[in-house]
């Protein structure tokens, strides 16, 4: 019978449980606000990637948008983290989408995509796109004399690219621009481009083979049964005008003029040719430099060049550069030939070709000449 009547201190402490779960009821009872953009981006973001499952509209809601945006600005890992958990999500999601809507989102984003755009728009406007039976992209540029042929990942059309806007807008472009360009472009020609066939040197024509003469004007060859001759532009454009009654020579002089306006351009556009320009200029002809590619390197890395984003990194990348440039300066007058290896590395000559009928004598003195003086 006793032990069925409580005791006091019994009475004291069911009353305290009793308390306590009651004010555990209560506290969760109270509403817990949801994350905001500002207050908990993270937050936002993974209640999204949830949501984003079965909806792959929630990476173009407002307050998804923002978060990303505030992420990106303020905490560049977790944005990359938690955009590439957008991809793993939902597969057919756009994050292309999302990365434009943050780009309008965060300040001063408009001049990268404004350049961007023009980047696509200029090269959809002066060459058209395509791709090989790989699904390469492929750039085709049509030329005063040829057509040229590029992967769009080539240094070639990036150097035409870069070349190409400057002369519209006197500006250079940042790597990550030109990437996102390319991309796009090699997008385009893949999904919209016809597929087409493309060659290395050699090309299989309807009654023989074409060649590709490597040479600064872009010639080839074409061989058949009966011989072989120079697919020569120039020759055939003279035979056109004077039949149309222009007078002889007038093509090729105005063909010759557009050579020379074209190679100029790409040389302008080319950070190592700047600086090369300079130096030559400062030398006295004729000119007859040997080095090794480090001591032109250390020569050129002494001066001015206004964008240098395609500037090498290495006396080995300066190798490259060269010969890329190469051709052109050869028909400027400039022979720039690779010696072969030594110990210290790469050698180099830089000389001229076409001789001079005055002697090389100080400016200033009459007879003297520096390089570069033709364009003055």
């Amino acid at each position: 019978m006793s032990a069925s009547i409580p005791s006091p201190d019994g009475v004291v402490e069911n009353d305290r449980h009793h308390h306590h779960d009651h004010h555990t009821v209560a506290v969760d009872a109270v509403a817990i606000p949801a994350p905001t953009p500002d207050s908990d981006p993270v937050g936002v973001i993974e209640a999204a990637l949830i949501r984003l499952v079965d909806d792959v509209g929630v990476l173009a809601e407002e307050d998804v948008v923002r978060a990303f945006s505030i992420l990106k600005a303020t905490d560049l890992p977790s944005y990359l983290r938690l955009r590439h958990a957008a991809k793993k999500a939902n597969r057919d999601c756009s994050v292309t989408v999302l990365d434009k809507l943050v780009r309008d989102e965060l300040p001063d984003s408009d001049d990268d995509a404004s350049a961007l755009d023009e980047l696509v728009a200029l090269a959809r406007a002066q060459c058209q796109l395509h791709h090989d039976a790989d699904r390469n992209a492929v750039a085709v540029i049509p030329m005063p004399s040829r057509r040229e042929v590029w992967r769009v990942y080539s240094s070639g059309f990036e150097e035409w690219l870069r070349a190409a806007y400057w002369r519209a807008k006197e500006m250079g472009v940042p790597e990550t621009t030109m990437k996102s360009a390319l991309a796009t472009l090699a997008a385009a020609g893949i999904n919209d481009g016809d597929e087409i066939e493309v060659h290395v040197r050699a090309a299989r024509s309807d009654d023989g083979y074409l060649i590709d003469l490597a040479d600064e004007q872009w010639q080839a060859i074409h061989v058949t049964p009966q011989g072989w001759r120079v697919a020569d532009f120039e020759r055939l454009g003279e035979a056109v005008a004077r039949a149309l009654g222009f007078k002889p020579g007038e093509f090729q002089q105005q063909y010759a003029e557009l050579v020379r306006a074209g190679i100029d351009r790409a040389l302008e556009s080319n950070a190592v040719a700047q600086a090369l320009d300079k130096y030559l200029a400062e030398r006295v002809l004729p000119i007859n430099w040997q080095g090794t590619a480090g001591q032109l390197y250390d020569l050129l890395n002494s001066h001015s060049i206004p964008d240098r984003s395609s500037w090498p990194r290495s006396p080995k990348g300066l190798s490259d550069q060269l010969r890329r440039i190469a051709p052109a300066y050869r028909a400027k007058g400039i022979d720039i030939t690779h010696l072969g290896h030594s110990r210290e590395g790469a050698r180099w000559r830089i000389a001229q070709t076409r001789s001079q009928t005055n002697p090389a004598t100080p400016p200033g003195i009459e007879g003297g000449t520096r390089y570069g003086a033709h364009r003055e």
